[in-house]
């Protein structure tokens, strides 16, 4: 059985992924219609009102979507 303390390693070592939330109830439901009613929401600062989460959610919630920084004509 192998010990649960594991010898540090640099070339394994990384920083906390502060963008890597689960997915909530309902995020991609308010960003979708956030997005339906402006198309640059995501890079806008009213992007965490409009969601009522976190800057980072805020990408999070983009991130699921693979919207980015461009607009989509739909």
């Amino acid at each position: 059985m192998d010990s649960l303390i594991k010898p540090y390693n640099d070339r394994r070592a990384s920083f906390g992924r502060h963008e890597t939330f689960s997915l909530r109830y309902a995020w991609l439901t308010k960003g979708f219609q956030a997005f339906m009613k402006k198309k640059t929401i995501f890079s806008s600062d009213e992007a965490t009102i409009e969601l009522g989460v976190g800057k980072n959610r805020v990408n999070a919630i983009n991130g699921y979507y693979g919207f980015g920084s461009y607009e989509i004509a739909l």
